[in-house]
């Protein structure tokens, strides 16, 4: 991942919370730029349309990426990333996978806190279903929001 100029993450996170919308996550990879939005109950593809269309505005008037890149506004989804504590305390009581080094976890995210994570295992490379484990953040490579096609379905 490319690192994005400062100005531009500013002028991302306030276009989209004076929206009311969330910031959910930036990628850029020298590319594209992918911008995840938020809100309570999900984001349709209408507003995202509508955050994408005023981005792309306000990016080309300021000039602060002198390369083409292509710009993606979309939702986090369901089966979501989770990169940082405050994802990882939205998503408490959900099944989550975890890639630690040659290591995974699938569990139910019991707690998260500013340090580390913990999760009642369901399925893992190394512990039984039904251990309890500690994550610290710094451990993991990689997560996600796991949904089964019922939990998806169900209303």
């Amino acid at each position: 991942m490319e690192k994005l100029p400062e100005e531009v993450y500013n002028l991302i996170f306030k276009t989209v919370n004076e929206k009311g919308l969330e910031l959910y996550d930036v990628e850029y990879d020298g590319k594209n730029l992918r911008v995840y939005i938020d809100m309570p109950g999900g984001v349709t593809i209408n507003i995202c349309e509508e955050v994408s269309n005023i981005l792309s505005l306000k990016l080309d008037a300021l000039d602060l990426i002198p390369h083409s890149y292509i710009l993606e506004v979309s939702s986090p989804g369901v089966e979501r990333k989770l990169k940082n504590a405050t994802h990882f305390k939205k998503v408490i009581g959900k099944k989550i996978m975890v890639q630690k080094d040659n290591d995974y976890v699938y569990g139910e995210l019991l707690n998260a806190d500013d340090q580390l994570i913990t999760l009642k295992t369901l399925e893992s490379s190394y512990l039984k279903p039904g251990e309890i484990v500690n994550i610290n953040y710094s451990e993991i490579k990689k997560a996600e929001v796991k949904v089964t096609t019922k939990e998806l379905f169900k209303k």
